[in-house]
């Protein structure tokens, strides 16, 4: 005989993806990164440093999500608690503004009536050509040797690995007990010029990556100025070339050969670290 159906979890995941700019940037760091960081600085210019632990799982900021599903006669406002960012990925090419992906994910969505009386933004940007990526050998060198003149493009992907844990709790809601941590890691993919007759970065990285060497890379944005400094964007990462990493070789780029590193995060021994954000925008709190 026919059954209805019955339902046994409840959960909320949002995907989204915008234009990056040097203040929204802090929700999927503070929810998804690291929480309670607070900005240093006694100018204009703040200095938010975001450098998870590696031995502990991150206290994470958890904010409430309100949308609105709409469709031309139906405006359905709804909102979730309990909300974190599992996903974060920065994607820039040789044109236009970077973007921000975001996975966000929480407890069941329900009705809910928006916020009233919320001052829109003032949001700063920064051309995709105000990158400048780097690659070094050491956590403590990084930002000093520039990949010029043949960096045009990459994929930074950010996976907390935090998840929903559902547990016999008799809830009612049927949602989760509370989130669950795995261990983080971080995904590079960079579009090189393959040019042996300037930097030769491809020969250098190919004989690296046989080595099974660690890399240690940096991609900065600057921004317009900002009291002492500039508003700007520093993503750092500890990785080594994937095994599919310089394969992906022989494509044309307006004339000029092409090639795709790959890399794959990795605790560093020395620093400590794996992995690191840093953004310099005028905000003195998260949400302003």
């Amino acid at each position: 005989m026919p059954r209805g159906p019955v339902t046994t979890r409840h959960g909320s995941r949002l995907e989204f993806t915008c234009p990056l700019d040097f203040e929204q940037i802090l929700w999927p760091l503070l929810s998804g990164v690291k929480g309670a960081v607070t900005p240093t600085g006694a100018g204009a210019d703040k200095t938010w440093a975001f450098l998870p632990s590696t031995s502990t799982p991150p206290a994470l900021d958890y904010y409430t999500i309100e949308y609105v599903e709409r469709s031309p006669d139906d405006n359905a406002e709804m909102e979730f608690g309990y909300a974190w960012v599992s996903e974060l990925e920065i994607t820039a090419t040789s044109d236009g503004l970077a973007e921000m992906r975001v996975v966000a994910m929480g407890r069941a969505s329900a009705d809910s009536t928006m916020t009233g009386a919320l001052a829109v933004p003032v949001l700063n940007y920064a051309a995709n050509l105000r990158w400048a990526g780097y690659i070094d050998p050491a956590w403590a060198s990084l930002g000093s040797t520039q990949i010029s003149a043949q960096l045009y493009g990459f994929r930074w992907t950010y996976r907390n690995n935090v998840h929903p844990g559902f547990y016999l709790d008799n809830r009612s809601s049927l949602d989760f007990t509370q989130p669950e941590f795995a261990r983080p890691e971080v995904e590079i993919e960079m579009d090189i010029v393959h040019d042996p007759d300037s930097a030769a970065f491809v020969q250098t990285e190919e004989a690296l990556k046989i080595a099974n060497t660690a890399r240690f890379i940096q991609f900065k944005l600057t921004g317009a100025t900002l009291g002492a400094g500039t508003y700007s964007l520093i993503l750092n990462t500890s990785a080594y070339h994937a095994e599919d990493s310089l394969t992906d070789r022989g494509g044309d780029r307006e004339g000029n050969l092409s090639a795709r590193a790959h890399f794959l995060s990795a605790y560093d021994v020395t620093s400590g670290n794996q992995m690191g954000v840093t953004v310099v925008n005028a905000l003195t709190a998260f949400p302003a």
